[in-house]
């Protein structure tokens, strides 16, 4: 898996929610793909491994969210800006992937990229 590009042509400024739709085509590339049975998921963590080289768990991610699929073919996901008061990326590059799980449990990788969030000017969370 190819995880040292980015698909995005900038990085994304923190503390801002960061809203992302991955959107399924048919064989045409055209029409969109009905996606009922399936189940799409995004991850988005630190590292892929630790120190020791290990795989690092899902439960330790950043950001992960699983939706059902429909017949529009399109999973719209949000990473929010904050997470527990907290903000969810801080500056700095991230690792991202989208996985796919079809009716019978079958995984596939869709998408992984890299995410750079850049550090914002404004730093308030409220106007005022």
């Amino acid at each position: 898996m190819d995880t040292c590009g980015s698909i995005f042509p900038g990085g994304f400024p923190s503390g801002d929610d960061i809203a992302l739709t991955v959107q399924f085509y048919g064989a045409d590339n055209v029409t969109p793909k009905d996606m009922t049975g399936y189940t799409v998921g995004m991850t988005v963590k630190t590292q892929v491994t630790d120190y020791e080289d290990n795989p690092v768990p899902d439960s330790a991610a950043l950001y992960q969210h699983d939706m059902a699929g429909n017949t529009t073919g399109a999973f719209s996901f949000k990473i929010p800006a904050q997470t527990a008061g907290t903000v969810t990326l801080k500056p700095g590059n991230y690792y991202l992937d989208v996985k796919q799980w079809d009716a019978t449990g079958n995984r596939t990788t869709v998408l992984a990229t890299r995410l750079a969030i850049n550090e914002s000017v404004t730093q308030r969370y409220i106007h005022g």
